[in-house]
């Protein structure tokens, strides 16, 4: 079975975003292992049990940490100690000591993927960023409310039930990713269409509810009080 290696800073990351990535590559036949730094003790309600393999790095979030250096050693070794057909990083840190590490792997025809998960293009922003990042996009813009009435309709809701709130400050009017250079650049175009994809997700939505429970209870609430009220 092939193995695709998941890499970020600290495992919550991984528990928060990336299990509709993981159950889709588990349908493709792919053993997934995860790589990060174990904080799930702080946690509370997160769970990696859709992972089949977690490693133990201790990276740490700031550049200037000397632990650091134990983890690109760590991170090295989980890399070579097995043959991964893709190794997909996460978070600024974990992402910079893996592509580092994982040199040699690439040569070999281990596939190195980074997702810059931030604000990176813009009217403005350096022309950095425009030549190392790929925008990737579906090429369906929409308004957020054609959205919202199209899960009401898909889920035999009333639109009714739809309720308008006043903008936040600095609220962003549009948001229009242009993956021109993703697709003349590497061929790259969506294999699935929107109207397809946002159905899947629904489904995905009502099979998974332990995962999004928690909103619902205020459970998630009380642990970002807990963890960044005094702050």
């Amino acid at each position: 079975m092939k193995k695709i290696l998941l890499v970020a800073s600290v495992a919550s990351h991984i528990a928060q975003f990336h299990r509709p990535l993981v159950d889709m590559l588990h349908q493709y036949g792919f053993e997934i292992h995860a790589a990060a730094h174990n904080n799930m003790e702080l946690k509370p309600g997160l769970k990696l049990d859709f992972i089949d393999k977690f490693i133990e790095v201790p990276f740490v979030r700031s550049v200037k940490d000397p632990k650091n250096v134990a983890a690109y050693k760590t991170i090295k070794r989980v890399i070579y100690s097995d043959d991964y057909v893709a190794i997909h990083c996460n978070t600024p840190i974990a992402s910079v000591l893996t592509r580092l590490a994982a040199r040699d792997a690439r040569k070999h025809g281990a596939k190195v993927i980074y997702t810059a998960h931030g604000f990176q293009f813009f009217n403005g922003s350096s022309k950095k960023d425009w030549m190392i990042y790929y925008n990737v996009g579906g090429h369906n813009e929409m308004k957020n409310l054609d959205i919202v009435k199209l899960i009401c309709d898909a889920l035999g809701k009333p639109q009714s039930l739809i309720t308008f709130v006043t903008d936040r400050k600095g609220h962003d009017m549009r948001y229009a990713i242009d993956p021109t250079k993703i697709h003349n650049e590497l061929g790259w175009l969506p294999e699935t269409k929107f109207a397809d994809g946002i159905q899947k997700t629904i489904k995905w939505y009502l099979d998974n509810k332990p995962w999004w429970e928690t909103i619902i209870s205020g459970e998630y609430v009380h642990y970002y009080e807990k963890m960044y009220g005094n702050r």
